[in-house]
């Protein structure tokens, strides 16, 4: 083998290597767009979930408006029994992964 069908041989190479490279980009891109995804409707559905729970407390939730519904959790919160009763079930989570 010479030199030229070498050089050809390595060129033939590497576009096949780039072309399994773009093939690779490509679906990391599109595993990575699944995964947004799949997160955004997980949160999507915990808020609908936990909004109905809130609702369901709530004496004629539809009469309150955001505001005051904002200004109600912000007290319930500040509750000391609230914060000991989060801390006690948040207490050895890992948040980091």
């Amino acid at each position: 083998m010479d030199g030229t069908e070498n050089l050809k041989k390595l060129q033939g190479e590497i576009e096949r290597t780039e072309r399994k490279i773009r093939f690779y980009e490509d679906k990391e891109k599109s595993i990575r767009a699944g995964l947004k995804k799949m997160t955004r409707s997980e949160r999507t559905h915990r808020l609908i979930v936990r909004g109905a729970m809130l609702e369901a407390y709530l004496p004629h939730p539809e009469q309150l408006t955001d505001e005051q519904v904002g200004e109600f959790l912000k007290e319930a919160f500040r509750c000391e029994t609230v914060t000991e009763l989060i801390n006690k079930h948040l207490k050895g989570r890992d948040f980091y992964g």
